[in-house]
């Protein structure tokens, strides 16, 4: 890998160049290009330490969702994808992720942020690998999979869960934990909750969720608060 190389697709020529003068500034060899078959040519040729990508070019839109699930299924997941995109909608942001992208940045461009974002995997003595994803089934019946995250707080509306996959929202899971033992009385049983929100922690490339109590479910609230008394006084 290229210490400090970045390989970029854009079809927007004047974004390109801000894209190098932001780069180039912070000591960053840059390389353009406006079209996959440039793109994937340098991407053989070279080995970049990151490549930013543009979901929409003049070829296909959305080329850059097939660009991204190529470079993964030929290049394995060693160098991290970054999508640089105007599309706000969260299907595309989750579909980017699934598809191997390590991180989604909106524009116009901050460069701050852009930079904050790249310098956690390119300046750091272990590369940092992409966040793994699990490719769930489409079809209409059902299907579950046993992740691992740390509950990091809980309140009287709801558990707040960091780990390395990003969960969509509108997900059930069923959480087993020793906190949960306590909070209900039992280490056989297990709180079923949907996640209501969904971010990520830039600073340890880790995402949360929250996960919103029930408020017409009386028994477990009164269990959270009566937890709640009880450690804080601890």
């Amino acid at each position: 890998m290229e210490k400090n190389l970045i390989l970029t697709i854009d079809d927007d020529e004047d974004f390109n160049r801000l894209i190098s003068v932001i780069l180039k500034k912070h000591g960053f060899e840059v390389i353009t290009t406006t079209n996959a078959k440039d793109f994937l040519r340098m991407l053989h040729h070279r080995n970049p330490s990151l490549c930013l990508i543009d979901l929409n070019l003049d070829e296909a839109f959305g080329a850059g969702f097939q660009l991204i699930e190529a470079i993964r299924k030929t290049k394995g997941s060693k160098t991290p994808l970054f999508v640089l995109s105007f599309r706000h909608d969260k299907k595309d942001i989750a579909r980017a992720i699934q598809l191997g992208a390590n991180d989604y940045i909106h524009k116009p461009l901050d460069d701050l942020v852009l930079l904050d974002k790249i310098n956690q995997y390119v300046n750091v003595k272990d590369p940092f690998q992409p966040l793994p994803y699990f490719e769930v089934t489409e079809s209409k019946r059902r299907s579950s999979m046993k992740i691992t995250h740390k509950i990091v707080s809980i309140n009287e509306f709801g558990v707040t869960i960091e780990g390395p996959t990003l969960i969509a929202r509108g997900t059930l899971l069923k959480i087993k934990s020793n906190v949960v033992s306590k909070i209900l009385g039992s280490p056989d049983q297990v709180l079923r909750l949907f996640v209501t929100d969904t971010w990520m922690e830039t600073e340890r490339s880790m995402y949360r969720a929250f996960l919103e109590f029930n408020p017409d479910n009386h028994d477990l609230l009164g269990a959270v608060r009566s937890w709640l008394v009880a450690n804080s006084d601890s």
